[in-house]
């Protein structure tokens, strides 16, 4: 899987515990930003969630210095820009 599908897979994973009928009792402007405000905080949890898997991986690298924990660190700094694309 691609950085940007992973970002993307994540994205809707956590988006949709997101409840979005509270956007359907506001009009106009007010759901544009509470859309807004839900999209930016759904962005803030998935890129704690990458951080944490960052973290850990940074662990097991620094125990066992494989090429395989590289790989996977690279990768999910990856998946954190495409994040921030979203």
């Amino acid at each position: 899987m691609k950085a940007k599908e992973k970002a993307e897979e994540l994205f809707d994973k956590i988006n949709i515990h997101i409840p979005i009928e509270a956007s359907f009792n506001h009009t106009g402007k007010q759901a544009l930003e509470k859309m807004t405000i839900d999209h930016l905080a759904t962005k803030k949890i998935v890129l704690i969630s990458v951080d944490e898997m960052i973290e850990v991986i940074g662990y097991f690298d620094s125990q066992y210095g494989s090429q395989i924990f590289k790989d996977e660190i690279n990768f999910w700094e990856e998946v954190k820009e495409e994040i921030e694309k979203l």
